[in-house]
């Protein structure tokens, strides 16, 4: 089992180490307070800078969630991606 036992998630949250809340949520809540704010700043292929603020940047990720769910993944699933070293 890789869950902790009960008392010691309750002493995590407690302390203020965990949250009840994901990554996901707090990409929700940063598109929400602040959708132009710069989320991602990288180069590209060509070497030009890419900026992509909250706004974009949940977009991004609510399509790739729609599309594994499209593939029948869900909760419970494990999905590994492998990403090159570039754009």
């Amino acid at each position: 089992m890789i869950r902790p036992p009960a008392v010691r998630a309750k002493k995590y949250r407690d302390a203020g180490l965990w949250r009840d809340v994901g990554p996901i949520d707090d990409l929700r809540r940063w598109r929400d307070e602040t959708p132009d704010a710069l989320a991602i700043s990288a180069f590209g292929p060509s070497g030009a800078p890419i900026q992509i603020d909250y706004r974009s940047y949940a977009s991004y990720v609510e399509r790739f969630s729609g599309a594994l769910c499209g593939r029948r993944l869900g909760r419970g699933h494990v999905v590994a991606l492998q990403l090159p070293n570039w754009w």
